[in-house]
């Protein structure tokens, strides 16, 4: 999430609780961007920011699946609870 998990050393921080956590190559980060909902705590990451903090995160040594957003609009998508009206 924009300036809540994303700032200087969170990239490292998850490397290193997955360095800790498994074998080498046994984990890898599943980045799935936030989906504000229809109740946000923040807003939803730009394209540019994800590809950073991934970015940020192989350069760690962490393994990354970056995911795309899907189902934002039937408040369905991953990350993402609440209800249409």
């Amino acid at each position: 999430m924009p300036d809540r998990n994303d700032g200087e050393g969170a990239a490292e921080g998850v490397a290193s609780f997955l360095r800790a956590a498994a074998p080498p190559g046994r984990a890898f980060v599943n980045l799935i961007p936030y989906n504000p909902g229809s109740a946000p705590v923040g807003r939803a990451p730009t394209e540019a920011e994800v590809e950073s903090f991934a970015r940020r995160l192989r350069a760690a040594g962490a393994f990354v699946k970056l995911r795309s957003p899907r189902g934002r609009a039937l408040m369905a998508a991953c990350g993402q609870l609440g209800r249409v009206d």
